[in-house]
């Protein structure tokens, strides 16, 4: 049997909610109104994923919500905080231990002016000055 991730308990049954790791060695996709608990729910499978198994998880943080993802509480379990602390997390966002950068010029054009948000169609003149230029 699969080892499962307890991340809650099942409002109707009482019984835990459980996800299966092994699902998550692929792109994980995560969507909700504002308000609706994405990222407190996001932190939770988070820590389960990097606690319970040895899956890589890259973390893009632009909001800065899981900057300190990487620390444990003064009261954590010895042996638990220790698992922890041998694992590598780093943080990639405004607030986490290194900054995320991009180089624009090594963007391809069309990332590049969408950034600059010019629209082929809307702005077909300045479209073509970015072509140019990168050439």
């Amino acid at each position: 049997m699969d080892p499962r991730l307890i991340i809650g308990t099942q409002v109707d049954s009482g019984d835990p909610a459980e996800l299966l790791p092994t699902k998550f060695n692929r792109h994980t996709f995560w969507c909700g109104q504002s308000g609706s608990g994405k990222t407190y729910a996001l932190g939770v499978v988070l820590e389960q994923l990097i606690g319970a198994t040895r899956l890589p998880v890259v973390i893009l943080d632009p909001n800065s919500d899981f900057v300190r993802l990487g620390e444990t509480r003064a009261d954590a379990d010895p042996a638990a905080a220790s698992a922890w602390a041998s694992r590598s997390i780093r943080v990639l966002g405004p607030g986490g231990d290194e900054p995320l950068k991009i180089r624009f010029v090594d963007l391809p054009t069309r990332s590049r002016a969408a950034i600059m948000r010019l629209d082929p169609v809307m702005d077909p003149e300045f479209f073509n000055m970015a072509l140019r230029v990168s050439e």
